[in-house]
């Protein structure tokens, strides 16, 4: 929420700031969980942050897909990957791939899934786009 104009567009569009301490993860937790559950959409880095520009995908924390299994709704991959224009500038692209269910899969298991599909796609397209 801090990012200097990209924090003030995360407040306006519904972000929530996550507690700093075991109540505030605890409410921000349930409040996800009853987000889910209602049919609504959360969008959440698994990888914690967005860095700009970079072009590899860094380990994921358990969270999101923590989230999905208790309240039994899909994730739906989004990837953004980068093409640098003939000018030198960056395009980026948002890349939404297929949903993936939490079906009787444990947390490790569907991180690991995840994590795996995240890898490859961004691996095949930078072999194509460099």
């Amino acid at each position: 929420m801090d990012i200097p104009v990209l924090g003030h567009l995360i407040k306006a569009f519904g972000g929530i700031p996550i507690g700093d301490d075991l109540g505030g993860m605890k409410a921000f937790d349930r409040y996800v969980i009853s987000l889910l559950k209602s049919n609504k959409s959360v969008l959440i880095f698994p990888e914690a942050a967005l860095w700009p520009y970079y072009r590899k995908i860094r380990p994921f924390n358990k969270g999101a897909f923590n989230f999905s299994i208790k309240a039994q709704k899909p994730i739906l991959p989004i990837i953004i990957t980068f093409r640098t224009r003939k000018n030198g500038k960056q395009k980026m692209i948002v890349n939404i791939l297929p949903a993936i269910y939490p079906k009787n899969k444990s947390i490790k298991d569907f991180q690991e899934e995840t994590e795996t599909l995240y890898k490859n796609f961004v691996e095949d397209f930078y072999s194509k786009y460099r």
